[in-house]
């Protein structure tokens, strides 16, 4: 899982993270995606106003519960499924909770991709400084995409 984080370094000194593009898929084809490094817009200033705007970035940030704390919360579909699913991110395969699977399959369009910013696939979680740097950016984060979608299964 390294790889794929290791091939991507993030400037935590630009406030930058990472996106992640959904490619298109639908029903129980595999989950396909590219991650990317951006950063944060920079806030504004309205000149005829003299106030500061925070501009939109241009993905949509996913809230969601990690996990339940037993399988018999699970819809029944995922109840059965005993191992964590895998997605395909640049090429890499990268382990995801059963929730979160659901929740990138149901999200994604037939025919077009959708950038998300997604806490578990954008941060590399093996990696505590990483997580550190991260999480203290998440407040900006949510402010700034251009929605939030949650996730409740």
């Amino acid at each position: 899982m390294q790889d794929v984080y290791n091939s991507l370094p993030i400037n935590a000194a630009l406030d930058e993270i990472r996106t992640v593009e959904i490619k298109p898929g639908f029903g129980n084809g595999n989950v396909v995606c590219e991650l990317r490094n951006n950063s944060l817009p920079q806030p504004g200033t309205n000149v005829k106003e003299g106030t500061s705007q925070l501009p939109e970035a241009d993905y949509v940030a996913l809230s969601y519960m990690w996990a339940y704390g037993t399988t018999s919360f699970l819809p029944l579909a995922l109840g059965k499924m005993l191992e964590k699913p895998r997605i395909r991110c640049n090429n890499f395969s990268l382990e995801v909770t059963p929730i979160l699977y659901a929740a990138l399959r149901q999200l994604r369009h037939k025919d077009k991709c959708i950038v998300l910013w997604v806490d578990a696939i954008c941060i590399n979680q093996e990696s505590r400084t990483e997580k550190t740097g991260q999480l203290k950016l998440v407040r900006k984060i949510y402010t700034l995409a251009e929605k939030t979608v949650v996730w409740l299964g």
